[in-house]
């Protein structure tokens, strides 16, 4: 007798009901559930009655010859078999055979792509080529894994050999930090995007790949290039990483920070503002990076200089190198052989006494004021220390003739007719009496990596992880 042809819905509900019944069912291939098995010559794919119809009935593990045979999605196929229900889901037995009826428009390959714009193009028919760093592998057989290039990540689904055989990624030779070519296709499961059943193309072994950054000082520069009206912003049509330490956090919550080239300043040169943050907390002190198009934001009266609603990762701290500490008068020296208002553009320290504590500790921002001299008897200040970063305990202590290290940028302040020698916003630490010669202050010459999602850091060839513990 002939089998009886169905439609999905009707075949569903036959298998629902208890059929059991040889059927021919008529549908359009909706998506793959399992991919080709070369050992098994099978595939597992859904099926509906409409293109965009879902998974209705499926045809579990249909006979399949080669990787080539495998049906495309929007296909109209004829699959003959045993209904069955397994797990309440309606399907057509294992062992069925499959005709097409009608072949849908066959995919292509669109050929390289980045990660953001495989996210951004939500194609789901078309191939990508996809080449990124394999940050953490979560089943090793399967390959689910995620893959980065610079700040964007993606969720690997499954990674096949290029014959299209599944289970088999630990056979492939890649590894977390190597960097991985596959070709894919956007899925997506529970809203979140992915890349199903990627093919395996290609391995690179080594520890990532390098990040091209600049620092808050170049970002301001870049930022000042943009001229908003008042009450107006406007952005860079360029991407572009920036690195450097947090010295404010403005607001936790909405991910606001200010960032500066200098550990040892309060003073932030450029704002993260509301970035998502995709690792963990973010903290005064923390090296960081944000990734997103540069704004200047014109307030009138003031700009903001910021990279708004990008994405915020840790560093580790660039390598520091020594710098000289000054005395109060070549400080001094310094500071007012500068133009009236202009600040230094190096970072100095300079080592003294406090002459005069003139304005008391501030909790809300950590800083307080005082003037600095080389006589430790003396009341009368050299160099104007205004609103200097300083430990609540260290404060609470700090009293006249103490001695002090300041480290800031030397500003010749200009104010009512007057001169002054000032570092605005420094980093104040009291001292033992011993003389200490040299401090460490960081370089912004390294080299940048990607790996795990967050960027690493690489000096003399050695990695180096987000707690500054060598990983490779």
């Amino acid at each position: 007798m002939a089998a009886t042809s169905m439609t999905c819905a009707e075949a569903a509900a036959a298998a629902l009901g208890g059929s059991t019944a040889e059927a021919v069912v008529r549908g359009y291939v909706t998506s793959i559930a399992e991919a080709f098995s070369a050992k098994n010559k099978n595939v597992s794919f859904w099926m509906a009655d409409t293109e965009d119809g879902g998974q209705v009935f499926e045809a579990f593990r249909a006979a399949c010859e080669t990787a080539e045979d495998v049906p495309t999605v929007g296909d109209l196929v004829e699959v003959t078999g045993t209904l069955t229900k397994y797990n309440s889901t309606p399907e057509m037995a294992k062992g069925c055979t499959f005709t097409v009826i009608t072949p849908a428009d066959k995919p292509v390959n669109l050929g390289p792509k980045t990660i953001a714009e495989f996210l951004e193009m939500k194609n789901k028919k078309d191939t990508c080529v996809l080449t990124g760093v394999i940050t953490s592998v979560l089943k090793e057989d399967y390959g689910n894994l995620y893959l980065a290039e610079n700040l964007d990540t993606l969720y690997v689904y499954g990674v096949l050999t290029p014959e299209g055989e599944a289970k088999k990624f630990n056979t492939l030779g890649a590894d977390v930090t190597d960097t991985m070519t596959i070709k894919a296709v956007y899925g997506e499961h529970n809203g979140q995007p992915q890349a199903p059943n990627a093919v395996f193309v290609s391995v690179l072994k080594g520890p990532g790949v390098e990040l091209d950054t600049i620092t808050t000082a170049e970002a301001v520069a870049i930022a000042k290039t943009l001229e908003p009206a008042s009450g107006k912003s406007l952005s860079t049509a360029e991407t572009y990483v920036v690195g450097g330490f947090v010295v404010k956090v403005k607001d936790a919550a909405k991910h606001t920070y200010y960032m500066s080239d200098d550990a040892n300043t309060t003073y932030g040169d450029f704002q993260a503002y509301q970035c998502a943050t995709i690792d963990s907390e973010v903290n005064v002190g923390d090296y960081v990076f944000v990734r997103g198009k540069i704004m200047n934001y014109n307030g009138g009266t003031y700009s903001n200089y910021e990279i708004s609603g990008g994405t915020l990762v840790h560093g580790v701290a660039p390598e520091p190198t020594e710098l000289d500490t000054l005395s109060v008068a070549d400080a001094v020296t310094i500071a007012l052989a500068l133009e009236n208002n202009e600040t230094s553009t190096e970072t100095y320290a300079v080592r003294g006494y406090v002459a005069k504590i003139y304005e008391e500790y501030n909790e809300q921002y950590s800083n307080l004021s005082i003037y600095m001299t080389d006589d430790a008897t003396s009341t009368f200040g050299d160099l104007q220390c205004r609103r200097a970063s300083i430990d609540a305990e260290a404060a609470q202590a700090l009293a006249p003739h103490d001695k002090v290290l300041i480290v800031g940028k030397l500003t010749n302040n200009f104010y009512n007719e007057t001169n002054t020698a000032q570092i605005y916003q420094g980093k104040l630490t009291v001292e033992e009496e011993q003389a200490i010669e040299k401090i460490l202050m960081n370089d912004s010459q390294i080299k940048k990596v990607i790996m795990n999602g967050v960027v690493y850091i690489v000096r003399d060839g050695k990695m180096f992880d987000l707690q500054g513990a060598q990983v490779r």
